[in-house]
């Protein structure tokens, strides 16, 4: 990347000697190297990054500026030099809708452009990646043609390659069979690029024993990293073997999950050779978190017994992150969407502030292995039973299921673009580290229905799941469809001899604690120009109070980046953040309730209340009388607006 970003410059005849040049960003396969490149061609370089002083006044000296910075249309229009080039090479995701993303760049391409003497185009449209390509391939070439008398090819290729005299080497791939064209030249450029990395070491004087040493460390298998060892496991396949762990895993620092902190060396002892009906292991069940430290539940279910079998520790996980106590509370279920209350002013004011809604949720069949400890067998015939769900399904509902490993390039392009496709698994999500990514993409599919509102996922963390979702803000009427759907797998499964995985301590079971009881995410991309502008402002009690208002109400705020983020067109994902110990009814309920008063501080806001305001209305409103002895709100069929 950073010899395709010098190859942009001489192409567009830009002389780089003499120029200020400012590389935004700290990371060492980009900034660095590419300001060596810029220094050896007599530029004045800076290398800044977000937390830079005075960023902006930095930024405007530059003649050629060089984003790499990775925080979405972070840079302004404002901040250039007239007639700077401009290099974007940030490429983030942000939601343009509800259901739907776009890939942008660092910089604000409808405010750059016009001060920009040249810019790339935004997001991963520059093609960038494609010259980065190609500008390897040059690299290759040259090392394997240069003349028997050339001492050194520097500047022919990137500096940073070491190649003199007669130390040429012809580097190929071993493999032939097995992997793709892809995957083989892509494996070729990896490894390729390992082996410069390398050479660059030996070239600064690092030992080769310490070069052994980093490779060592480098191809230690990562899941092995913190115990345990393959013994073979009946679910393993050619491309995933499940670790057995015979004694209580190595837990670090960087462990973050709710069963890292639960399993102690007693427990582990005593669950260790327990397995479910299904033969799902404790090694299983804690795999995942223990090979995945990022992940904040760390725990997984491979069929419905594992629930009661190693409750011993769920139940701790489950109260750690629901705050609920399965072993004394029960979870109510209601699916009845007339029990809403939602009111002609507040539909009225979800219409002006609302962009779209989702509802989702997940469902297990009972009687079948859940992903993560599934065979072949179970899967395709849990993928029957949906897709007999789907056949049956008539009216707004009806529909086409696809097949994910028989996906055109048409389809596969269609869903891609409406964001319908799911998460392809990677090392770093749940997926992967608990097996349930054996045998992808087989038995898996997308269904949706024609009007593109009612979508469902097969097999992928779990049996099925469903959303319901529309452009936005009618709640009840996106509820009733996600209701229909939930009724609708229940049928089927009826049909077939059995039913959904539920019970009345836990509600509706599933792979992950987290998704149990509703498992219901209810959200609404909502505008908040006034919350967003508190977010890109300098004060950070202010910055917080988006975060203190959805709080008060049970709920959870991301911006573009995240939470406690600022929002590309001020449009933030609002959510539901409990899931269980209430129903279904009462958590949309709670959403449009929480929202509403969202709406009332934007409101207030828009109007010129200022924020210290606002959080004085707002404590004063949490305390309410009703409930200074205790209860709550959760909805009686008999309550008014």
């Amino acid at each position: 990347i950073p010899q395709a970003c010098i190859e942009i410059l001489d192409r567009l005849g830009i002389d780089i000697e003499g120029k200020d040049a400012v590389v935004v960003g700290r990371a060492h396969n980009v900034a660095v190297p590419l300001s060596l490149l810029l220094m050896h061609r007599n530029a004045t370089v800076t290398i800044a990054h977000c937390c830079t002083r005075n960023l902006p006044a930095v930024i405007g000296r530059a003649d050629i500026l060089v984003s790499a910075l990775g925080r979405p249309e972070f840079i302004k229009g404002a901040w250039l030099k007239p007639g700077a080039t401009v290099i974007d090479l940030g490429t983030t995701r942000v939601n343009s809708t509800e259901s739907t993303f776009k890939v942008v760049g660092d910089c604000e391409f409808s405010s750059c452009k016009s001060k920009a003497g040249f810019m790339t185009a935004p997001g991963q449209n520059n093609g960038i990646g494609t010259l980065a390509f190609y500008m390897v391939l040059r690299n290759l070439l040259n090392c394997t043609t240069a003349g028997p008398d050339t001492d050194s090819v520097d500047g022919a290729v990137d500096p940073y390659l070491v190649t003199v005299g007669r130390a040429k080497f012809d580097i190929s791939n071993k493999q032939r069979l097995g992997f793709s064209e892809v995957q083989l030249v892509q494996k070729m450029i990896d490894g390729v690029s390992k082996v410069i990395e390398y050479e660059t070491l030996l070239a600064q004087g690092v030992a080769p024993g310490d070069i052994r040493r980093r490779l060592s460390d480098s191809m230690a298998d990562p899941y092995l990293r913190y115990g345990g060892a393959y013994l073979g496991d009946p679910k393993d396949t050619a491309n995933f073997k499940y670790v057995t762990f015979s004694e209580m895993p190595k837990f670090t620092d960087e462990h973050k999950s709710a069963m890292s902190r639960h399993l102690t060396p007693d427990l582990f002892n005593q669950l260790k050779d327990v397995k479910s009906s299904r033969g799902y292991t404790l090694s299983n069940v804690i795999m995942t978190g223990v090979v995945t430290p990022h992940l904040g539940v760390g725990a997984t279910a491979g069929d419905e017994s594992c629930w009661e079998v190693f409750k011993p520790l769920f139940n701790p996980i489950i109260k750690d992150w629901h705050g609920y106590d399965p072993e004394t509370q029960t979870h109510p279920k209601d699916l009845d969407p007339s029990k809403l209350v939602f009111t002609e002013e507040q539909r009225k004011l979800f219409e002006d502030f609302v962009v779209s809604t989702r509802i989702r949720a997940a469902r297990n069949i009972s009687g079948y292995s859940l992903p993560a400890g599934t065979d072949d067998k179970d899967r395709a015939a849990v993928e029957a039973v949906l897709k007999q769900a789907f056949d049956g399904l008539d009216g707004e509902l009806s529909g086409t299921y696809y097949e994910l490993g028989d996906l055109t390039t048409e389809q596969r392009d269609f869903l891609l673009e409406k964001g319908f496709l799911f998460q392809i698994p990677s090392a770093r999500n749940l997926l992967t580290g608990a097996g349930a990514a054996r045998s992808w993409p087989n038995n898996r599919g997308i269904f949706h229905n024609s009007a593109q509102t009612a979508l469902a996922w097969v097999n992928e963390e779990d049996h099925c799941r469903i959303i319901s979702m529309e452009m936005g803000g009618d709640i009840p009427s996106v509820f009733t469809r996600f209701c229909a759907l939930s009724d609708a797998l229940e049928a089927s499964a009826k049909r077939n001899g059995t039913e959904l995985m539920w019970n009345e301590r836990l509600g509706f079971l599933g792979t992950c604690p987290s998704n149990l009881g509703t498992g219901l995410r209810a959200s609404v991309m909502i505008r908040l120009p006034e919350f967003n502008k508190l977010l890109e402002g300098g004060n950070q009690e202010d910055k917080e109070l988006l975060d203190q208002v959805c709080s008060a109400y049970d709920l959870q705020p991301r911006g573009s980046a995240g939470e406690h983020s600022a929002a590309v067109g001020a449009k933030f994902d609002i959510s539901n953040k409990q899931r269980l110990g209430f129903s279904e009814v009462q958590l949309v309920q709670k959403m449009i309730d929480g929202v509403s008063k969202v709406i009332e501080y934007e409101t207030l806001l828009a109007q010129g209340v200022a924020p210290g305001d606002i959080r004085r209305r707002l404590s004063d409103s949490m305390a309410d009388p009703y409930l200074r002895y205790g209860g709550a709100y959760l909805g009686d069929p008999k309550d008014t607006a």
